[in-house]
């Protein structure tokens, strides 16, 4: 950010607008008043008793206002580290509603405490409770990372105008645009991300044994090895030759693809172009989402849950479209794939305007009603 100006933004309907107030002094100071050509605007002529739902609402800003310090000391120590550990995309959860809570009219505290939070969070899950790498996701899948990012989102929400959050956009979104040296997530050539477990170490193109038993499990059915292993023998671990053969065929088939979830990346991409309206978070997003429209083009309407490392669908599975990482086969198959093509539908029609992008969703939606089935 040039010395002596802050970016302020702003988002309307149908276009972002980055507003720059020029020779200010410290960011804390209000933005001045720039004339938006266009603009709509909405003036109340009479002033009436607000609905029940409004009182409703504001009874529960007051109680979360409330009920957020005794939270605080119960789960927090001073200085804002947590009691115990978890996976840290849950810990971030524990407060993520609090700034947007703020951004919709609860008390500024909220917002404060909120912050406190996911700074001692991050340190202490980069140095505690090691999960964490340059403040972000050392190396996870974006279901968790998505769930983790909540709060980080919101703040822009509840105030675009922290230099230090504007820092961390554009070096977040830069892990998966090749900024980064140590996190080469995205291959431009083919259009992927190269892995389902990816962050600020890169992807992860390995797993031990106990990852795999979790992630083939047939209770939740993350993955599978089908069509290579069409019936994976429940003790296939307790030999060491098998065991290496299956870690391979793992490692081949699973870890070194791109799944529909990634494409959940659009929502870290779009949050630095809404706080800097640079053109390359913009088409980062378009092109990603493109490439992922065209292979549902090529799979005669349905989006494929794997691609191998040069693009192709069913690359490592004989040509297999399904049984990828939390895809089609999966216990939470949809809820999986459709939250990340909603994700990057609204990304993509927010950052160009283009409302074909939500065909993205659309056209899955209309697929799957096309193949639905009706019971008495």
């Amino acid at each position: 950010m040039p010395q002596g100006k802050t970016f302020w933004i702003a988002l309307t309907l149908p276009s972002f607008v980055l507003i720059q107030s020029q020779n200010t002094k410290a960011a804390s100071h209000p933005p001045q008043l720039i004339q938006i050509p266009d603009l709509v605007t909405v003036k109340a002529g009479q002033l009436t008793a607000p609905p029940a739902w409004a009182v409703m609402e504001r009874l529960l800003m007051k109680a979360i206002e409330d009920a957020a310090p005794v939270y605080l000391k119960r789960f927090s120590r001073p200085g804002g580290t947590i009691y115990g550990r978890g996976d840290v995309d849950d810990v971030y959860e524990m407060f993520f509603n609090w700034p947007l809570s703020y951004a919709m009219g609860a008390d500024e505290k909220l917002f404060h405490w909120a912050l406190q939070e996911w700074n001692a969070i991050t340190r202490q899950f980069t140095y505690q409770h090691p999960q964490i790498h340059k403040e972000f996701f050392a190396n996870s899948d974006w279901f968790h990372i998505s769930e983790g990012n909540m709060a980080f989102y919101d703040f822009g929400v509840a105030d675009g105008t922290l230099p230090e959050n504007l820092l961390r956009a554009k070096r977040f979104a830069g892990f998966y645009m090749n900024e980064d040296a140590d996190a080469l997530n995205y291959d431009p050539k083919y259009r992927i991300i190269r892995s389902p477990f990816t962050g600020s170490k890169g992807p992860d193109l390995s797993a031990d044994v106990d990852a795999i038993k979790y992630r083939l499990d047939p209770d939740y059915g993350w993955s599978t090895l089908y069509p290579v292993v069409k019936n994976l023998e429940s003790n296939w671990s307790d030999s060491p030759q098998r065991r290496k053969q299956i870690q391979e065929l793992f490692e081949k088939m699973v870890m070194s693809s791109d799944i529909p979830v990634n494409l959940a990346v659009t929502g870290l991409v779009t949050h630095a172009f809404l706080y800097t309206g640079e053109e390359k978070y913009k088409q980062w997003v378009l092109e990603y989402v493109d490439a992922w429209m065209d292979r549902i083009r090529q799979n005669q309407g349905i989006i494929p849950d794997n691609l191998g490392p040069t693009g192709k669908i069913g690359e490592n599975r004989q040509g297999q479209w399904w049984g990828g990482f939390w895809g089609w086969t999966s216990r939470y198959s949809i809820h999986m794939i459709y939250g990340a093509l909603t994700v990057a539908a609204e990304c993509a029609q927010l950052v160009s305007g283009d409302a074909r992008y939500l065909n993205l969703l659309r056209s899955q939606i209309d697929m799957l009603m096309s193949h639905s089935i009706t019971r008495e």
